[in-house]
């Protein structure tokens, strides 16, 4: 998260960021920190897009991802 917060202080605040990140890593299976990502994300208004390929129907209620195992909203 550090080095994420470090790339987007350098952005112009005006220009559109996309942050693009796998919901679990599949060479090791580490499962995105996706709270603390979506709270930098929303300190640079910053817009968040989750490769969920490897949990969707894996993890979560009815296999939903990683999204709901997060806790947070689906959409």
């Amino acid at each position: 998260m550090n080095a994420l917060e470090a790339k987007l202080k350098r952005c112009n605040p005006d220009t559109l960021k996309l942050i693009v990140t796998d919901g679990i890593f599949s060479m090791e299976g580490d499962i995105v920190r996706l709270p603390d990502l979506i709270r930098v994300a929303d300190k640079y208004n910053a817009t968040v897009m989750v490769d969920d390929a490897h949990s969707i129907g894996v993890l979560g209620k009815n296999g939903s991802g990683t999204v709901h195992i997060s806790g947070l909203p689906i959409g």
